[in-house]
């Protein structure tokens, strides 16, 4: 059976996702799923450019260096306080940063 770990609403939140995959390793889990809200709403990051940069200075590199250790599958799907004008950085960087996105942005009627 697959052990499958799953968080969301971290909002940017550097030490919780640092916990979390701590946690998925310490109990060996297959799969970690970062279910939406991804990125900063704090006021000084919530911003396109601000949550682009977090993901692009931040996010992704932890998940790469996550990635050099761990043979734990990473899976993220954009949430409602993630900017959709950033899910061409999302798509982008899943192979370099070593995620799979969950893509629900084609079936959202907004």
């Amino acid at each position: 059976m697959e052990k499958i770990l799953h968080s969301a609403d971290l909002h940017g939140n550097l030490t919780q996702y640092k916990k979390i995959l701590d946690f998925a390793n310490k109990l060996k889990v297959d799969t970690v799923v970062f279910a939406g809200d991804l990125t900063p709403k704090n006021p000084e990051k919530r911003t396109p450019k601000g949550q682009r940069e977090f993901m692009t200075n931040e996010l992704f590199p932890l998940f790469k260096e996550f990635n050099k250790t761990s043979n734990t599958k990473l899976l993220l799907i954009m949430g409602n306080d993630d900017f959709k004008s950033n899910h061409i950085a999302f798509a982008d960087n899943q192979n370099k940063a070593g995620y799979q996105m969950i893509d629900i942005l084609p079936y959202i009627s907004k």
